[in-house]
């Protein structure tokens, strides 16, 4: 960057919104769907598990691949050195090979495809079925109401993921931060899958019901324990349960919206569902910043965020009675 800055401050942030931001922002976003999207085609009956599944290794993937990062920026002495470019430049050749052959066995099962002794079970709610597009989707009220739940849920656990370390060391000093993040993501990484495997057996809105409800209770723990002496092992505890529910969105969101507009544009209307996760980018940093300069506390944005785990599952009860009505 200050090799195309020249050192110019605007510049340097221009180049990075373009390359980190939009190029880099965009790439991981097609790639993101594109297994989602098959493999809810080769397992129609077990979409929230398999989706669990791939998404919990999108996850892991970032936690491997950061270690990585850290040796390759140690081993060229980045950023004392001129050598900054030359790690990014080792993992960009390294993503792309394995990309490349990973893209190689992704493809989808032939046209009426089934697993054996499967009978599939109408459940879309647009009038198009399986021929469902991102144009007809955004048109029903089932999108929107998925669609905010999703916003609220990752409010709150996006306020968490970011926040945790200082909420940590303010309520414990001792807080070690490397293992209650390390345990957070691992927690964040399992949820995923279990959350995936129990909407199979319960349901996608009985199974959101749940999470959010958990979702709801962990964030005002944490609020609790923000105003109290307690050790950072609670606080761990409470902050695993927060990312082990925030991951089950990554799980329940696509399965769901596989469930209600169909498999066959699972790819490109997910796209459009998983905005929903960018606006919570936004959300989650003004629930947190604001409050805590006013207050000097954590303890108003985890009732905040809680309060706004309850809406959601005030808004899944709103869908499953629309659903029950339809």
């Amino acid at each position: 960057v200050d090799t195309i800055s020249a050192g110019d401050p605007i510049i340097g942030t221009l180049y990075l919104i373009v390359t980190y931001g939009i190029i880099g922002g965009a790439g991981i976003g097609f790639a993101y769907v594109c297994p989602i999207a098959a493999l809810v085609k080769w397992f129609p009956d077990k979409k929230g598990t398999i989706t669990g599944i791939a998404v919990a290794g999108f996850g892991a993937g970032a936690l491997i691949f950061g270690y990585v990062e850290q040796y390759l920026l140690s081993l060229y002495n980045v950023p004392t050195t001129a050598n900054i470019g030359t790690p990014f430049l080792i993992l960009g050749i390294v993503y792309l090979v394995l990309i490349m052959i990973g893209s190689q066995v992704l493809v989808n099962p032939p046209e009426g495809w089934l697993p054996a002794g499967y009978t599939p079970v109408v459940t879309t709610v647009h009038e198009k079925g399986e021929n469902c597009m991102p144009g007809d989707m955004i048109r029903t009220s089932t999108f929107w109401l998925l669609w905010l739940m999703f916003v609220l849920a990752a409010t709150a656990g996006l306020m968490t993921l970011g926040n945790v370390k200082s909420a940590a060391l303010a309520i414990d000093a001792t807080a070690d931060a490397v293992i209650l993040v390390g345990v957070m993501s691992l927690l964040n990484a399992a949820g995923r899958i279990v959350w995936g495997a129990v909407s199979d057996k319960l349901g996608r809105e009985n199974t959101m019901i749940l999470m959010f409800s958990i979702l709801a209770l962990g964030m005002f723990a944490f609020a609790w324990m923000s105003l109290i002496s307690i050790t950072w092992y609670a606080v761990m505890g409470i902050a695993s349960l927060i990312g082990f529910c925030f991951g089950g969105n990554f799980a329940l969101f696509p399965s769901a919206t596989a469930d209600f507009f169909g498999s066959k544009n699972v790819g490109k209307n997910y796209g459009v569902m998983f905005t929903a996760y960018g606006i919570a980018g936004i959300t989650g940093a003004f629930v947190a910043g604001p409050i805590v300069d006013a207050t000097g506390s954590y303890f108003m944005a985890f009732v905040v965020t809680g309060i706004l785990a309850i809406i959601a599952v005030i808004i899944t009860f709103v869908l499953r009675l629309k659903l029950k009505k339809a």
